[in-house]
């Protein structure tokens, strides 16, 4: 069981538009900063991650935890238009289950458009 992660869902449910990945991104930093503590890579970390990705890359990301890494390489992505790949992998069924659900809700999912996987 997961209740923060299923916490974080549901929050991204409702303050950000399906589909908007900026939104969603805004919407788990906004959750980790004011509700509870969430292993995630965001504010300078995230951007330096971001600053690594080139056009045609294809990423595997391990230990996706809830996905919101992998938003951030799949924004990227489409912001450099690139070709490229984000495969990402969760050995934690429920946490994979969240990462299913926020990469979904973001469009960045699998035909979710460049980037997504």
């Amino acid at each position: 069981m997961a209740p923060k992660e299923f916490a974080v869902l549901a929050f991204l449910m409702e303050n950000a538009t399906k589909g908007d990945i900026e939104a969603s991104i805004r919407a788990v930093e906004k959750f980790a900063g004011s509700n509870q503590w969430l292993k995630v890579m965001g504010g300078r970390k995230s951007r330096l991650l971001a600053d690594c990705v080139l056009p045609h890359d294809r990423i595997v990301e391990f230990g996706t935890y809830i996905g919101f890494s992998s938003l951030v390489l799949v924004r990227r992505q489409r912001q450099l238009q690139g070709r490229g790949r984000v495969i990402t992998c969760e050995a934690d069924p429920a946490f994979a289950f969240v990462a299913r659900q926020v990469l979904a809700w973001a469009g960045g999912g699998p035909g979710g458009g460049p980037g997504g996987g």
